[in-house]
């Protein structure tokens, strides 16, 4: 009895081999081989009810597409997702900068502004000195009043949601990354202003103010560069500047030390 369940074994097993190996036989488990799910980017299809063209009632083969979008109103697990609309700039006033000022965050966005912002602002903030301003004009420079003249969420807003041209940084920038470069613009702005160089403009407004007593801009543009300038000292003191901010501003790009030969220029110039 042993011997014939043996060779009904060994005849089973053969019987599963096929002649050539890309024919498995047997299918022992034909679920996982013949999986009922659907294949990535396939579409699915499903039959209504619905009416042909003299009004008779049919049922209706409807193909859709079978990585279907999430229901309304859920995110993956563990993402944030971002609160404000695209033109909600009050909502972006009000954000405040989570990352402390030192050195350690201004280091990290340093590191991404050049990576992902560089090409296109330049890499000491001015944009005539990015390599896309020789293709393209209407660059904003990131070193001057207007970028001061933001506040933090709204820079931030503009890398999470994008402005005009410029696209979003959110698949690029995590939000902690997004903030290290906030900090780092501003200070870049602060340092390429310099808080000495922005108070060499105040006695230009008062003796613009002696003439023109009534003038309610003038007085809040004097207020507005004490104020920066205010905010240079402290933010470059904050980090333990030696006070100039020269050290935020990125050195100019290496010249090689060593030049290939050259073939001499054959007499005649042929």
């Amino acid at each position: 009895m042993h011997k014939l369940m043996s060779v009904a074994v060994v005849l089973l097993a053969l019987g599963a081999c096929g002649e050539e190996k890309k024919e498995r036989g047997i299918e022992v488990m034909p679920d996982m081989f013949h999986t009922p799910a659907y294949e990535s980017q396939d579409a699915g299809t499903v039959e209504i009810d619905a009416r042909d063209a003299q009004g008779q009632p049919i049922k209706r083969t409807v193909h859709f597409p079978a990585m279907l979008a999430p229901p309304e109103g859920t995110v993956p697990r563990g993402f944030q997702p971002y609160p404000l609309a695209a033109t909600d700039w009050a909502g972006a006033r009000q954000m405040r900068n989570p990352l402390p000022l030192d050195a350690q965050v201004l280091k990290r966005g340093q590191r991404d502004f050049l990576s992902y912002c560089a090409a296109c602002h330049g890499r000491d903030g001015d944009a005539a000195n990015g390599y896309i301003a020789a293709s393209f004009g209407g660059i904003p420079s990131l070193n001057g009043l207007s970028v001061l003249q933001l506040s933090e969420g709204e820079i931030f807003h503009v890398l999470t949601m994008g402005k005009g041209r410029m696209m979003n940084m959110r698949a690029q920038l995590p939000p902690a990354s997004r903030w290290a470069v906030v900090r780092f613009v501003r200070l870049q702005a602060l340092a390429n202003l310099a808080a000495e160089d922005i108070a060499k403009l105040v006695p230009y407004i008062d003796s613009e103010i002696a003439k023109k007593p009534d003038d309610q801009a003038l007085k809040a543009r004097r207020d507005e560069l004490l104020r920066l300038a205010e905010e240079a000292k402290a933010a470059l003191g904050a980090i333990g500047s030696a006070g100039d901010g020269h050290e935020f501003i990125p050195p100019p790009a290496p010249v090689p030390e060593y030049v290939g030969p050259s073939w001499p220029t054959p007499e005649g110039g042929k």
